[in-house]
């Protein structure tokens, strides 16, 4: 993955938007830990990212920042439902907070 994103960006003409996602978090402790997964983002100073983005955000803000969409934002809301139970759906906060410095 290194090898590509280093090639993308010493043969990109114009400065490439790169986003790296995972599908889910890395611990089991709660289900904000299960809902909060990795995302990595290369973008142009005109995405205006902001720390608690989820991934609904994510390309409606690429979109609009490199493209001049006007898609806007959604609620960053995460939803989470049983095997069991897959249609019983319980809000999973999101209170990620950056740490002070």
């Amino acid at each position: 993955l290194l090898g590509a994103i280093e090639a993308i960006l010493a043969e990109s003409e114009l400065q490439p938007v790169i986003v790296l996602m995972g599908d889910h978090g890395w611990a089991s402790r709660d289900l904000e830990d299960q809902l909060s997964n990795l995302s990595a983002y290369l973008v142009p100073d005109t995405v205006a990212l902001y720390p608690t983005i989820s991934p609904v955000n994510t390309f409606r803000l690429i979109f609009d920042g490199v493209f001049g969409g006007s898609l806007g934002t959604l609620p960053d809301t995460s939803y989470h439902s049983t095997g069991q139970e897959k249609f019983e759906f319980t809000v999973v906060p999101n209170t990620w907070h950056p740490e002070e410095p």
